[in-house]
Protein backbone atom coordinates (compact mmCIF):
# COMPACT_ATOMS: atom_id res chain seq x y z
CA UNK A 1 0.00 0.00 0.00
CA UNK A 2 2.49 2.20 0.83
CA UNK A 3 4.16 1.80 -2.38
CA UNK A 4 0.84 3.89 -3.80
CA UNK A 5 2.42 7.03 -2.15
CA UNK A 6 6.31 6.65 -3.33
CA UNK A 7 6.87 9.47 -4.93
CA UNK A 8 8.17 8.69 -8.42
CA UNK A 9 11.32 11.14 -8.96
CA UNK A 10 11.64 11.29 -12.68
CA UNK A 11 7.84 12.64 -12.84
CA UNK A 12 9.16 14.82 -9.87
CA UNK A 13 12.18 16.16 -11.90
CA UNK A 14 10.03 16.52 -15.61
CA UNK A 15 7.58 18.29 -13.61
CA UNK A 16 10.42 20.90 -12.11
CA UNK A 17 12.05 21.33 -15.67
CA UNK A 18 8.52 22.15 -16.98
CA UNK A 19 7.89 24.89 -14.14
CA UNK A 20 11.23 26.33 -15.34
CA UNK A 21 10.33 26.43 -18.42
CA UNK A 22 7.36 27.96 -18.47
CA UNK A 23 8.52 30.72 -15.78
CA UNK A 24 11.40 31.32 -18.09
CA UNK A 25 8.96 31.83 -21.31
CA UNK A 26 6.73 34.14 -19.64
CA UNK A 27 9.61 35.49 -17.80
CA UNK A 28 11.54 36.46 -21.08
CA UNK A 29 8.21 37.52 -22.69
CA UNK A 30 7.35 39.97 -19.83
CA UNK A 31 10.96 41.83 -20.26
CA UNK A 32 10.40 42.11 -24.04
CA UNK A 33 6.92 43.22 -23.80
CA UNK A 34 7.53 45.54 -21.40
CA UNK A 35 10.52 47.09 -23.13
CA UNK A 36 9.07 46.92 -26.02
CA UNK A 37 6.39 48.46 -25.31
CA UNK A 38 8.24 52.05 -23.63
CA UNK A 39 10.53 51.47 -26.03
CA UNK A 40 7.61 52.39 -28.73
CA UNK A 41 6.64 55.16 -26.49
CA UNK A 42 10.03 57.16 -26.27
CA UNK A 43 10.15 56.22 -30.22
CA UNK A 44 6.95 57.83 -31.01
CA UNK A 45 7.33 61.02 -28.59
CA UNK A 46 10.54 61.82 -30.11
CA UNK A 47 9.39 60.81 -33.55
CA UNK A 48 6.35 63.47 -32.85
CA UNK A 49 8.56 66.32 -30.79
CA UNK A 50 11.01 66.64 -34.18
CA UNK A 51 7.88 66.64 -36.41
CA UNK A 52 6.32 69.41 -34.82
CA UNK A 53 9.38 71.40 -34.53
CA UNK A 54 10.07 70.73 -37.86
CA UNK A 55 6.65 71.76 -39.11
CA UNK A 56 6.83 75.03 -36.58
CA UNK A 57 10.04 75.79 -38.52
CA UNK A 58 8.12 75.35 -42.06
CA UNK A 59 5.26 77.13 -41.19
CA UNK A 60 7.40 80.32 -39.79
CA UNK A 61 9.80 79.69 -43.01
CA UNK A 62 6.76 79.42 -45.42
CA UNK A 63 5.44 82.78 -44.25
CA UNK A 64 8.35 84.90 -44.63
CA UNK A 65 8.83 82.82 -48.54
CA UNK A 66 5.10 84.17 -48.79
CA UNK A 67 6.27 87.73 -48.19
CA UNK A 68 9.35 87.10 -50.28
CA UNK A 69 8.85 84.84 -52.76
CA UNK A 70 12.63 85.33 -54.25
CA UNK A 71 14.54 86.56 -50.75
CA UNK A 72 13.61 84.26 -48.29
CA UNK A 73 16.52 81.66 -49.59
CA UNK A 74 19.15 84.28 -49.88
CA UNK A 75 18.82 85.32 -46.11
CA UNK A 76 20.73 82.54 -44.17
CA UNK A 77 21.09 84.41 -40.81
CA UNK A 78 17.16 84.70 -40.81
CA UNK A 79 16.56 80.94 -41.83
CA UNK A 80 19.26 80.18 -39.06
CA UNK A 81 17.56 82.51 -36.48
CA UNK A 82 13.68 81.31 -37.36
CA UNK A 83 14.89 77.77 -37.21
CA UNK A 84 16.80 78.40 -33.88
CA UNK A 85 13.41 79.99 -32.77
CA UNK A 86 11.42 76.79 -33.00
CA UNK A 87 13.49 74.07 -31.86
CA UNK A 88 15.20 73.09 -28.45
CA UNK A 89 18.95 72.02 -28.38
CA UNK A 90 18.29 69.56 -25.70
CA UNK A 91 16.72 67.25 -28.33
CA UNK A 92 17.48 68.49 -31.80
CA UNK A 93 20.92 68.39 -32.67
CA UNK A 94 21.29 68.93 -36.63
CA UNK A 95 18.90 70.94 -38.92
CA UNK A 96 18.78 71.81 -42.31
CA UNK A 97 16.56 74.00 -44.98
CA UNK A 98 16.59 73.13 -48.59
CA UNK A 99 15.28 74.78 -51.26
CA UNK A 100 12.92 73.87 -54.29
CA UNK A 101 15.64 71.87 -56.49
CA UNK A 102 16.83 70.20 -52.97
CA UNK A 103 19.84 72.61 -52.26
CA UNK A 104 21.39 73.23 -49.56
CA UNK A 105 20.94 76.63 -48.05
CA UNK A 106 20.95 76.77 -44.31
CA UNK A 107 22.71 74.26 -42.06
CA UNK A 108 23.62 73.48 -38.26
CA UNK A 109 24.84 70.83 -36.39
CA UNK A 110 26.22 67.24 -36.90
CA UNK A 111 23.85 64.57 -38.04
CA UNK A 112 23.81 61.90 -35.65
CA UNK A 113 23.58 59.09 -37.93
CA UNK A 114 21.59 56.35 -38.30
CA UNK A 115 20.98 56.28 -34.34
CA UNK A 116 18.74 59.32 -34.65
CA UNK A 117 15.09 60.84 -35.10
CA UNK A 118 14.52 62.95 -37.59
CA UNK A 119 11.32 65.28 -38.97
CA UNK A 120 10.48 66.63 -42.01
CA UNK A 121 8.20 69.34 -43.11
CA UNK A 122 7.37 70.90 -46.56
CA UNK A 123 7.76 75.27 -47.43
CA UNK A 124 5.07 76.36 -49.63
CA UNK A 125 4.77 79.92 -51.06
CA UNK A 126 1.11 79.55 -51.36
CA UNK A 127 0.05 76.23 -52.85
CA UNK A 128 3.41 75.56 -54.49
CA UNK A 129 6.29 73.57 -52.21
CA UNK A 130 9.54 75.96 -52.42
CA UNK A 131 11.64 73.96 -50.20
CA UNK A 132 11.88 71.72 -47.19
CA UNK A 133 12.60 71.70 -43.32
CA UNK A 134 15.02 68.74 -41.87
CA UNK A 135 15.40 68.50 -38.11
CA UNK A 136 17.35 65.31 -36.25
CA UNK A 137 17.04 64.54 -32.60
CA UNK A 138 19.58 62.74 -30.27
CA UNK A 139 17.32 59.76 -29.34
CA UNK A 140 17.58 60.70 -25.42
CA UNK A 141 13.90 60.27 -24.71
CA UNK A 142 13.92 56.99 -26.53
CA UNK A 143 16.94 55.36 -24.57
CA UNK A 144 14.93 57.03 -20.90
CA UNK A 145 11.97 55.13 -21.77
CA UNK A 146 13.99 51.77 -23.05
CA UNK A 147 15.66 51.96 -19.70
CA UNK A 148 12.39 52.90 -17.89
CA UNK A 149 10.97 49.59 -19.75
CA UNK A 150 14.08 47.54 -19.24
CA UNK A 151 13.58 47.80 -15.39
CA UNK A 152 9.77 47.32 -15.33
CA UNK A 153 10.31 44.27 -17.42
CA UNK A 154 12.96 42.95 -15.35
CA UNK A 155 10.80 43.58 -11.77
CA UNK A 156 7.69 41.75 -13.32
CA UNK A 157 10.01 38.72 -14.76
CA UNK A 158 11.20 38.22 -11.47
CA UNK A 159 7.72 38.34 -10.32
CA UNK A 160 6.69 35.91 -12.83
CA UNK A 161 9.84 33.59 -11.71
CA UNK A 162 8.73 34.07 -8.53
CA UNK A 163 4.85 32.98 -8.68
CA UNK A 164 5.75 30.35 -11.51
CA UNK A 165 8.92 28.49 -10.30
CA UNK A 166 9.65 29.43 -7.05
CA UNK A 167 6.56 29.47 -5.19
CA UNK A 168 5.16 26.82 -6.77
CA UNK A 169 8.43 24.51 -6.24
CA UNK A 170 8.26 25.51 -2.68
CA UNK A 171 4.87 24.04 -2.45
CA UNK A 172 5.60 20.96 -4.38
CA UNK A 173 8.80 20.70 -1.89
CA UNK A 174 6.25 20.86 1.17
CA UNK A 175 3.28 18.09 -0.62
CA UNK A 176 6.47 15.90 -1.10
CA UNK A 177 7.14 16.33 2.41
CA UNK A 178 3.99 15.87 3.60
CA UNK A 179 3.52 12.78 1.66
CA UNK A 180 6.86 11.34 2.91
CA UNK A 181 5.70 12.11 6.45
CA UNK A 182 2.18 10.65 5.43
CA UNK A 183 3.91 7.86 3.83
CA UNK A 184 6.28 6.94 7.15
CA UNK A 185 2.72 7.48 9.73
CA UNK A 186 1.06 4.90 6.84
CA UNK A 187 3.76 2.13 7.15
CA UNK A 188 3.82 2.93 11.05
CA UNK A 189 -0.11 2.27 11.43
CA UNK A 190 -0.04 -0.57 9.11
CA UNK A 191 2.73 -2.00 10.72
CA UNK A 192 0.12 -1.48 14.04
CA UNK A 193 -3.02 -3.06 12.30
CA UNK A 194 -0.40 -5.85 11.06
CA UNK A 195 0.41 -7.03 14.84
CA UNK A 196 -3.40 -5.75 15.82
CA UNK A 197 -4.35 -8.48 13.19
CA UNK A 198 -2.14 -11.13 14.20
CA UNK A 199 -2.95 -10.50 18.24
CA UNK A 200 -6.36 -10.66 16.76
CA UNK A 201 -6.16 -13.95 15.04
CA UNK A 202 -4.66 -15.35 17.92
CA UNK A 203 -7.51 -14.22 19.91
CA UNK A 204 -9.78 -15.78 17.94
CA UNK A 205 -7.99 -18.99 17.76
CA UNK A 206 -8.39 -19.17 21.45
CA UNK A 207 -12.06 -18.12 21.34
CA UNK A 208 -12.66 -20.65 18.90
CA UNK A 209 -11.24 -23.05 21.47
CA UNK A 210 -12.72 -21.78 23.91
CA UNK A 211 -16.09 -21.64 22.55
CA UNK A 212 -15.63 -25.48 22.05
CA UNK A 213 -14.99 -25.40 25.29
CA UNK A 214 -17.83 -24.08 27.02
CA UNK A 215 -20.11 -26.25 24.17
CA UNK A 216 -18.17 -29.21 25.27
CA UNK A 217 -19.04 -28.65 29.28
CA UNK A 218 -22.69 -27.26 28.31
CA UNK A 219 -23.98 -30.12 26.55
CA UNK A 220 -21.74 -32.49 29.77
CA UNK A 221 -23.88 -29.99 32.27
CA UNK A 222 -27.12 -30.54 30.18
CA UNK A 223 -26.57 -34.37 30.26
CA UNK A 224 -26.13 -34.21 33.93
CA UNK A 225 -28.84 -31.94 34.87
CA UNK A 226 -31.27 -34.02 32.84
CA UNK A 227 -29.65 -37.19 34.65
CA UNK A 228 -30.05 -35.28 37.90
CA UNK A 229 -33.42 -34.57 36.85
CA UNK A 230 -34.31 -37.92 36.14
CA UNK A 231 -32.64 -39.46 39.18
CA UNK A 232 -34.41 -36.78 41.21
CA UNK A 233 -37.58 -37.36 39.69
CA UNK A 234 -37.47 -41.24 40.01
CA UNK A 235 -36.16 -41.11 43.80
CA UNK A 236 -38.30 -38.81 44.24
CA UNK A 237 -41.37 -40.98 43.06
CA UNK A 238 -39.89 -44.23 44.87
CA UNK A 239 -39.33 -41.98 48.17
CA UNK A 240 -43.34 -40.85 48.55
CA UNK A 241 -44.44 -45.05 49.16
CA UNK A 242 -42.34 -45.54 52.13
CA UNK A 243 -43.11 -41.81 53.42
CA UNK A 244 -46.41 -41.98 52.81
CA UNK A 245 -46.63 -44.92 55.13
CA UNK A 246 -44.54 -43.05 57.85
CA UNK A 247 -46.50 -40.28 58.01
CA UNK A 248 -50.04 -42.29 57.81
CA UNK A 249 -48.54 -44.70 61.11
CA UNK A 250 -47.14 -41.38 62.96
CA UNK A 251 -50.74 -39.59 62.52
CA UNK A 252 -52.90 -42.98 63.42
CA UNK A 253 -50.21 -42.62 66.42
CA UNK A 254 -50.82 -38.75 66.85
CA UNK A 255 -54.59 -39.70 67.10
CA UNK A 256 -54.61 -42.50 68.94
CA UNK A 257 -56.81 -44.12 66.19
CA UNK A 258 -56.55 -48.00 66.91
CA UNK A 259 -55.97 -46.87 71.03
CA UNK A 260 -54.96 -44.76 73.90
CA UNK A 261 -51.21 -44.40 74.20
CA UNK A 262 -50.01 -44.43 77.74
CA UNK A 263 -46.50 -42.56 77.58
CA UNK A 264 -46.92 -39.16 76.39
CA UNK A 265 -43.70 -38.81 75.29
CA UNK A 266 -44.55 -41.18 72.17
CA UNK A 267 -47.38 -38.90 71.30
CA UNK A 268 -45.01 -36.27 71.30
CA UNK A 269 -42.75 -38.03 69.11
CA UNK A 270 -45.22 -38.82 66.97
CA UNK A 271 -46.31 -35.59 65.95
CA UNK A 272 -42.65 -34.88 65.16
CA UNK A 273 -42.65 -37.45 62.75
CA UNK A 274 -45.61 -36.27 61.17
CA UNK A 275 -44.41 -32.54 60.65
CA UNK A 276 -41.15 -33.87 59.66
CA UNK A 277 -43.17 -36.43 57.22
CA UNK A 278 -45.00 -33.95 55.68
CA UNK A 279 -42.20 -31.27 55.79
CA UNK A 280 -40.15 -34.25 53.60
CA UNK A 281 -42.97 -35.18 51.07
CA UNK A 282 -43.52 -31.00 50.37
CA UNK A 283 -39.78 -30.95 50.04
CA UNK A 284 -39.54 -34.24 47.87
CA UNK A 285 -42.92 -33.37 45.84
CA UNK A 286 -41.39 -29.65 44.84
CA UNK A 287 -38.17 -31.29 43.91
CA UNK A 288 -40.26 -33.52 41.77
CA UNK A 289 -42.20 -30.97 40.08
CA UNK A 290 -38.62 -28.89 39.60
CA UNK A 291 -36.98 -31.78 37.91
CA UNK A 292 -39.77 -32.68 35.46
CA UNK A 293 -39.82 -29.28 34.38
CA UNK A 294 -35.97 -28.69 34.00
CA UNK A 295 -36.54 -32.64 31.94
CA UNK A 296 -39.20 -31.11 29.81
CA UNK A 297 -41.08 -33.91 31.27
CA UNK A 298 -44.22 -31.84 33.10
CA UNK A 299 -46.78 -31.22 30.90
CA UNK A 300 -49.73 -29.12 31.04
CA UNK A 301 -53.27 -30.75 31.49
CA UNK A 302 -55.04 -27.53 29.97
CA UNK A 303 -59.40 -27.11 30.76
CA UNK A 304 -61.08 -24.37 31.80
CA UNK A 305 -60.78 -22.97 35.36
CA UNK A 306 -62.78 -20.82 37.38
CA UNK A 307 -60.00 -19.00 39.36
CA UNK A 308 -62.19 -17.82 42.12
CA UNK A 309 -62.97 -21.60 42.84
CA UNK A 310 -59.08 -22.23 42.67
CA UNK A 311 -58.69 -19.39 45.50
CA UNK A 312 -61.28 -21.02 47.40
CA UNK A 313 -59.65 -24.15 47.20
CA UNK A 314 -56.75 -22.44 48.58
CA UNK A 315 -58.31 -21.08 51.34
CA UNK A 316 -59.72 -23.89 52.45
CA UNK A 317 -56.22 -25.26 52.39
CA UNK A 318 -54.94 -22.46 54.35
CA UNK A 319 -57.96 -21.57 56.77
CA UNK A 320 -56.36 -23.28 59.96
CA UNK A 321 -53.18 -20.77 59.39
CA UNK A 322 -54.68 -17.97 58.50
CA UNK A 323 -57.12 -18.12 61.76
CA UNK A 324 -53.72 -18.71 63.52
CA UNK A 325 -51.87 -16.28 62.94
CA UNK A 326 -55.04 -13.37 62.77
CA UNK A 327 -54.60 -12.70 59.67
CA UNK A 328 -57.02 -10.70 57.27
CA UNK A 329 -56.74 -12.56 53.83
CA UNK A 330 -59.36 -10.70 50.67
CA UNK A 331 -59.74 -11.50 47.48
CA UNK A 332 -60.55 -8.84 44.77
CA UNK A 333 -62.02 -10.04 41.67
CA UNK A 334 -63.83 -8.82 38.73
CA UNK A 335 -67.97 -8.16 38.52
CA UNK A 336 -67.76 -11.03 35.92
CA UNK A 337 -64.38 -12.67 36.08
CA UNK A 338 -63.02 -14.54 33.05
CA UNK A 339 -62.24 -18.31 33.22
CA UNK A 340 -58.93 -19.22 32.34
CA UNK A 341 -57.57 -22.32 30.01
CA UNK A 342 -55.24 -23.59 31.93
CA UNK A 343 -53.55 -26.50 34.47
CA UNK A 344 -56.45 -26.66 36.72
CA UNK A 345 -53.80 -28.49 39.43
CA UNK A 346 -50.51 -26.14 38.48
CA UNK A 347 -52.63 -23.27 38.78
CA UNK A 348 -53.63 -24.60 42.54
CA UNK A 349 -50.37 -25.02 43.11
CA UNK A 350 -48.95 -21.87 41.76
CA UNK A 351 -51.73 -19.84 43.98
CA UNK A 352 -51.38 -22.03 46.93
CA UNK A 353 -47.08 -21.53 46.83
CA UNK A 354 -47.66 -17.61 46.61
CA UNK A 355 -50.51 -17.69 49.27
CA UNK A 356 -48.12 -19.83 51.73
CA UNK A 357 -45.44 -17.68 51.39
CA UNK A 358 -46.99 -14.17 52.08
CA UNK A 359 -48.70 -15.97 55.26
CA UNK A 360 -45.60 -17.35 56.56
CA UNK A 361 -43.66 -13.83 56.40
CA UNK A 362 -46.70 -12.00 57.28
CA UNK A 363 -46.65 -11.03 61.07
CA UNK A 364 -49.75 -11.79 63.40
CA UNK A 365 -52.42 -9.47 62.63
CA UNK A 366 -51.43 -8.57 59.30
CA UNK A 367 -53.41 -7.89 56.01
CA UNK A 368 -52.62 -10.14 52.38
CA UNK A 369 -54.36 -9.06 49.59
CA UNK A 370 -55.00 -11.27 45.90
CA UNK A 371 -56.08 -8.98 43.12
CA UNK A 372 -57.11 -9.71 39.69
CA UNK A 373 -56.35 -7.61 36.60
CA UNK A 374 -57.68 -8.84 32.93
CA UNK A 375 -57.24 -6.88 29.77
CA UNK A 376 -57.80 -7.83 26.16
CA UNK A 377 -53.86 -7.02 25.33
CA UNK A 378 -52.22 -7.61 28.32
CA UNK A 379 -53.57 -10.78 29.61
CA UNK A 380 -54.40 -12.12 32.81
CA UNK A 381 -52.94 -10.96 35.62
CA UNK A 382 -52.95 -11.49 39.69
CA UNK A 383 -51.46 -10.70 42.41
CA UNK A 384 -50.60 -11.58 46.27
CA UNK A 385 -49.49 -8.63 48.52
CA UNK A 386 -48.61 -8.53 51.96
CA UNK A 387 -47.42 -6.24 54.13
CA UNK A 388 -44.64 -8.56 55.95
CA UNK A 389 -41.54 -8.95 56.48
CA UNK A 390 -39.97 -7.91 52.39
CA UNK A 391 -36.75 -8.12 51.56
CA UNK A 392 -34.14 -6.23 49.52
CA UNK A 393 -34.28 -5.69 46.22
CA UNK A 394 -31.11 -7.00 45.71
CA UNK A 395 -32.42 -10.28 47.24
CA UNK A 396 -35.15 -10.68 44.94
CA UNK A 397 -33.11 -13.00 42.15
CA UNK A 398 -31.77 -14.87 45.52
CA UNK A 399 -35.52 -16.04 46.40
CA UNK A 400 -35.96 -17.33 42.53
CA UNK A 401 -33.47 -19.40 42.59
CA UNK A 402 -33.62 -23.28 43.99
CA UNK A 403 -32.81 -23.70 47.63
CA UNK A 404 -32.57 -19.93 47.63
CA UNK A 405 -33.71 -18.66 50.99
CA UNK A 406 -33.93 -14.84 52.41
CA UNK A 407 -36.07 -14.96 55.18
CA UNK A 408 -34.79 -15.20 58.98
CA UNK A 409 -35.28 -19.05 60.44
CA UNK A 410 -35.89 -18.13 63.86
CA UNK A 411 -38.93 -15.23 63.15
CA UNK A 412 -42.76 -17.10 62.98
CA UNK A 413 -40.99 -20.38 62.32
CA UNK A 414 -39.31 -19.39 58.54
CA UNK A 415 -38.17 -22.62 57.07
CA UNK A 416 -38.72 -23.91 54.02
CA UNK A 417 -37.61 -26.11 51.36
CA UNK A 418 -36.58 -22.94 49.15
CA UNK A 419 -38.17 -24.69 46.12
CA UNK A 420 -41.56 -22.78 46.60
CA UNK A 421 -40.93 -19.69 44.62
CA UNK A 422 -39.12 -21.17 41.76
CA UNK A 423 -41.40 -24.03 41.38
CA UNK A 424 -44.28 -21.71 40.80
CA UNK A 425 -41.89 -19.38 38.50
CA UNK A 426 -41.75 -22.70 36.61
CA UNK A 427 -45.31 -23.43 36.60
CA UNK A 428 -46.10 -19.95 35.43
CA UNK A 429 -43.71 -20.10 32.51
CA UNK A 430 -44.95 -23.48 31.60
CA UNK A 431 -47.83 -21.71 31.39
CA UNK A 432 -46.13 -18.88 28.89
CA UNK A 433 -46.34 -16.06 31.35
CA UNK A 434 -44.26 -14.22 33.88
CA UNK A 435 -43.60 -14.37 37.58
CA UNK A 436 -42.37 -10.47 38.96
CA UNK A 437 -41.37 -10.07 42.34
CA UNK A 438 -41.60 -6.59 44.26
CA UNK A 439 -40.91 -5.88 47.81
CA UNK A 440 -39.48 -3.34 50.66
CA UNK A 441 -38.02 -4.76 53.90
CA UNK A 442 -40.49 -4.09 56.70
CA UNK A 443 -43.39 -2.85 53.66
CA UNK A 444 -43.75 -6.42 52.12
CA UNK A 445 -43.71 -8.18 49.34
CA UNK A 446 -46.14 -8.23 46.24
CA UNK A 447 -45.94 -10.93 43.86
CA UNK A 448 -47.47 -10.77 40.55
CA UNK A 449 -48.48 -13.65 38.06
CA UNK A 450 -48.87 -12.12 34.12
CA UNK A 451 -50.45 -15.36 31.98
CA UNK A 452 -50.94 -13.97 27.87
CA UNK A 453 -54.00 -12.96 26.60
CA UNK A 454 -54.64 -16.42 24.56
CA UNK A 455 -55.24 -17.90 28.27
CA UNK A 456 -58.41 -15.54 28.97
CA UNK A 457 -61.81 -17.47 28.21
CA UNK A 458 -64.05 -14.62 29.19
CA UNK A 459 -63.27 -11.32 29.94
CA UNK A 460 -64.94 -9.29 32.64
CA UNK A 461 -65.47 -5.59 33.59
CA UNK A 462 -65.85 -4.17 37.12
CA UNK A 463 -64.29 -5.26 40.31
CA UNK A 464 -65.55 -6.61 43.88
CA UNK A 465 -63.99 -7.59 47.32
CA UNK A 466 -64.59 -10.70 48.82
CA UNK A 467 -62.81 -10.44 52.57
CA UNK A 468 -62.78 -12.79 55.35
Amino acid sequence: MTDLIQPDHKVELRLRHRMKQVAAVFAVTALLAISGLFFGFGYLGEVTHVRIEAARAAELISLQARADSTGWALDRKQLDRIVSMTHSDEYTVWYEVRDWNGGVIAKDGVHPGWFSVTGVADITDGEAVVGNVKIAGHPHGILQFSAIGLLLGMVLSGCVVIVLWILPAHALDTALERVENYRIALEGRIAELEMTRDLLEKQGEELSRTADNLFHAREQERRANRAKSDFLANMSHELRTPLNSIIGFAEMVKLQAIGPVENERYLEYAGHIHSSGKHLLDLINDMLDLAKVESGKLELEEEVVDFGQVYEGCRTLLDHRIIADGLQVSLILPDDPPLLLADRRKILQILFNLLSNAIKHTPRGGRIVSTVFTHPETGFMFSVSDNGVGMASEDIPKALEPFGQVGNPLVKGDIGTGLGLPVTKALVELHGGTLELASQPGLGTTATVKLPPSRIFLTGGASKKVES
